[in-house]
């Protein structure tokens, strides 16, 4: 009912192009860490820029020899097993309740905060007397009972009002991120500037016909909605398992020989999407792979793995293209915009140039699914 966010497609769409990479078989691990540490040798003895080439903007120029396919594993009459696509009615509920969630209100009330409630609170921490850095905050709405601060934090604030200035004694956690802080004791000066309640929509036909802008008109109708667009995103879901199961199929029964300048690409337009959205947020890539728990030299030699797979994906693609004499059509580009939503000319605004090699890649991995046997 509701398109992507740019950024949620940006990264379905770039998690798209690794398709092969998502079913490994077992035995692949060791060679895995294998080849990524033989990346990451390689990016230590020779720099990027003596291996790229960029343009005048200091962008990398995508390389045109991405390497050779010695040999083309078997594409037509592979088998598949697509998972179960049925859509329950406590599925239908379970999404219902959701979107009633997400369009939660928060609303002021003059009492006592307790579990469940937000309060929005002014903040100092200090250690020793002293304040330190990211303890403080204005404004700022805390959800009790969401352990999103440290222990006993949320918990302090259950029974106070509008007004309150209360100190919390409190220890950091002994594997807090911060080592100056790590089981420190410390003191939260806090103030209560509201306390608020969650104000939850109640399912009416006056509710779904403001939800949805008058498209739907009554509770029914909208249950129908829902469960149409489960069906699909279900349906979206199981057949892009399966052609990930389909490319890993051909990749692995197939040979290469890529180039290094190739590898190296991809490398650095993967990590440069990190790049961008922690740039978005203020941090630098490796704080922003910290910030989601992620080790950033694990990530990066993940990377690495990914990065050899993607060019065997694409030259495994060429060669399909030339056996089969493909050519990507208007249909290709317009199925592949659905999926996220958008029209094909939104698409090419996003992506530019890149949105005809998804569309490319979309045609190829269609035309292997579509030649598959499913059961």
């Amino acid at each position: 009912m509701k398109k992507y966010s740019l950024i949620l497609a940006a990264s379905i769409l770039a998690a798209a192009m690794l398709a092969g990479c998502a079913n490994k078989t077992e035995d692949t691990g060791e060679a895995q860490t294998e080849t990524a540490a033989a990346e990451s040798e390689t990016k230590e003895s020779e720099t990027v820029e003596s291996i790229l080439d960029r343009d005048a903007d200091g962008n990398f120029i995508k390389p045109e020899n991405y390497g050779t396919v010695k040999k083309l594993g078997k594409y037509k009459g592979l088998e598949v097993t697509l998972d179960d696509a049925t859509v329950t009615d406590q599925d239908v509920e379970d999404e219902i309740q959701g979107i009633l969630e997400a369009a939660t209100e928060l609303e002021a009330v003059d009492r006592e905060a307790k579990l469940g409630d937000y309060v929005n609170i002014d903040y100092v921490g200090k250690k020793d007397g002293v304040a330190f850095d990211g303890g403080t905050a204005q404004g700022y709405d805390l959800g009790l009972g969401t352990g999103t601060f440290i222990a006993g934090f949320e918990d302090g604030l259950v029974g106070t009002k509008k007004g309150d200035v209360v100190d919390l004694n409190l220890t950091f956690p002994e594997n807090y991120k911060s080592e100056e802080l790590a089981g420190q004791d410390v003191v939260f000066t806090v103030t209560v500037n509201e306390v608020k309640e969650k104000n939850a929509p109640e399912l009416t036909d006056e509710w779904v016909k403001e939800y949805t802008g008058g498209e739907i008109t009554n509770v029914e109708d909208f249950r129908k909605e829902c469960r149409s667009q489960l069906e699909l995103y279900k349906k979206q879901d199981a057949e892009a398992m399966a052609q990930s199961d389909l490319i890993a199929q051909v990749i692995n029964d197939s040979e290469f020989e890529p180039t290094v300048e190739a590898i190296e690409y991809e490398y650095q337009t993967m990590i440069g999407m990190y790049d961008q959205y922690a740039a978005m947020m203020g941090m630098t890539t490796d704080e922003y792979l910290e910030a989601y728990g992620v080790d950033p030299s694990a990530m990066k030699l993940q990377l690495s793995y990914y990065a050899e797979e993607s060019v065997k994906q694409r030259l495994m693609e060429n060669a399909i293209i030339e056996a089969e004499g493909l050519q990507v059509s208007d249909k290709d580009k317009q199925a592949l915009a659905d999926q996220y939503g958008y029209s094909v000319e939104e698409m090419e605004s996003i992506y530019g140039d890149q949105f005809a090699d998804y569309a490319r890649s979309y045609m190829v991995v269609r035309y292997i699914y579509e030649n598959a046997v499913k059961k």
